[in-house]
């Protein structure tokens, strides 16, 4: 975007904000089609934002914060399971109501469930649907202004100008915790077959990803004209985190590679076939980390089977894939949608600030409360009935949802308020703030864009994760007379 031309993303800006309020107009969204031309409408103007950012001097805008978790509600929350309920779901299969008990199956973990379908329909069309809406488009308008913000402006450098040895320290400390999740696992699973609290070998597992997403960052801003070293290194770490996603990562691995793909291609000084072998990488990564996934989530007997028979495979495929992009978003708009009807304007808590609490540290507050209550959702939102008291199955109620639980409509607006305005202010850092913070905010990408999670874990999880990244910042700040160039982005 070029400072003569700031009328097109102003006006985008502006149109995002009518479309919004226009979409909580009464009576609108309960016409069919107009529904439709809401969705539509909303699409168009992601893509235009993202032709805008592509084409013009502000490229990196398209990778915010701000911007991909507006797009990821509005792909996965809306977009997809309307689809999928237009074209693809077959209401002859259901003869009778689709939240009969007819239609809810037992489960291994002790739950009495509904059929995906029978939580996707309900949610695609109701009040929840048109309220991710409202989110997305919210937090579209301010991914523009904050490109807006920073046009023109030269910000820190683009391209980490560090020695050799300490990239090979940094990817060497990718690989050394892709190999832990390995041997973390033993521990964690002897512990659970025991019953008893895994403890130290928990906590440490849960920081692997955060190590990895760091490290591939910051050999994405390594990556320079000339220079083989840090592709090689890029590659090696990418190719090492693959074998963590079975275990561990399946959804924070596919989002970082995708960002740092995204990013170098991105970069004007990236020669034209290295964007297309990214391009490459970034369709093909996933591909083979959603099968891995399945394998190693489902059970050796099943899998040899499927490996077996083709249209077992298929089959079983298809259904994963449906599962991962339609039905677990389903059901998470599902619960989305009973909190909205039973809290909006009904019986609700009165504490819109709850989620402060969740920043202190139990060693501060040995008798902080737990925020973990997926389960609690699961069965007070989500249509589940637990058979079995020790089985804790969990279910999410989104960003958006526990806000209103918590606190009704100003608690929801103290959410959206935390949630764009924090990401905004990332999202500057990220496009023209100094080398660490940059490469900081690229590697915590996977964890603030995840629109399916309770508000307060949000919260608390990004402070943590940031905490985690802080001695791998130092690594990055340490001063070095090489590590200052700027490169066109």
């Amino acid at each position: 975007m070029a400072r003569a031309s700031v009328g097109a993303p102003v006006g985008l800006a502006g149109a995002s904000l009518v479309l919004a309020a226009t979409l909580l107009l009464p009576g609108l969204w309960d016409v069919l089609a107009l529904r439709w031309l809401f969705r539509i409408g909303t699409a168009v103007a992601f893509l235009l934002a993202g032709r805008l950012f592509w084409a013009g001097s502000t490229r990196l805008s398209i990778l915010t914060p701000v911007y991909l978790l507006g797009f990821i509600a509005f792909f996965f929350f809306s977009l997809i399971p309307a689809l999928y309920v237009a074209f693809v779901f077959d209401p002859s299969l259901y003869p009778v109501d689709l939240m009969s008990r007819s239609h809810f199956v037992p489960t291994h973990e002790g739950f009495v469930i509904a059929f995906g379908d029978g939580l996707t329909v309900p949610f695609v069309g109701s009040s929840a649907e048109r309220l991710v809406l409202v989110f997305s488009l919210l937090c579209l308008a301010a991914a523009v202004v904050v490109a807006l913000a920073h046009l023109g402006q030269r910000g820190g450098p683009i391209e980490w100008r560090a020695s050799r040895s300490r990239l090979v320290i940094l990817c060497g400390i990718g690989l050394a915790a892709c190999a832990a999740v390995w041997f973390l696992r033993w521990p964690i699973d002897a512990a659970r077959a025991a019953g008893s609290p895994s403890g130290l070998a928990h906590e440490l597992f849960g920081v692997m990803p955060v190590i990895v997403a760091f490290c591939l960052a910051g050999l994405a801003f390594s990556i320079r004209a000339g220079q083989r070293l840090p592709w090689f290194l890029l590659l090696v770490l990418v190719v090492g985190a693959l074998f963590t996603v079975g275990p561990l990562m399946t959804k924070q691995f596919v989002i970082i590679v995708t960002v740092v793909g995204l990013f170098l291609g991105s970069r004007r000084d990236v020669p034209r076939r290295a964007r297309w072998i990214l391009g490459a990488v970034i369709v093909v990564v996933p591909l083979i980390a959603l099968p891995l996934a399945m394998v190693a989530r489902s059970h050796m007997a099943v899998t040899v089977q499927a490996l077996g028979n083709p249209h077992v495979l298929i089959g079983q495929t298809s259904y994963y894939l449906i599962n991962k992009l339609v039905y677990r978003q389903g059901e998470s708009g599902y619960c989305l949608k009973s909190a909205l009807e039973r809290h909006l304007d009904g019986d609700h808590g009165n504490t819109p600030f709850y989620f402060a609490a969740a920043l202190v540290p139990r060693a501060l507050w040995p008798a902080k409360p737990s925020f973990s209550r997926g389960h609690e959702y699961a069965l007070a939102y989500c249509g589940y009935e637990s058979l079995n008291p020790a089985a804790l199955h969990s279910a999410s109620v989104t960003l958006l949802g526990e806000p209103l639980i918590q606190g009704g409509l100003p608690g929801l607006l103290v959410a959206l308020l935390t949630i764009i305005g924090g990401l905004s202010i990332l999202s500057g850092l990220l496009m023209r703030g100094p080398l660490p913070a940059r490469v900081a905010v690229m590697a915590l990408t996977p964890w603030l864009i995840d629109f399916d999670q309770a508000f307060s874990l949000y919260v608390a999880l990004n402070v943590k994760v940031a905490l985690v990244m802080a001695p791998l910042i130092v690594l990055v700040a340490w001063p070095d007379n090489r590590e200052t160039a700027h490169l066109p982005v």
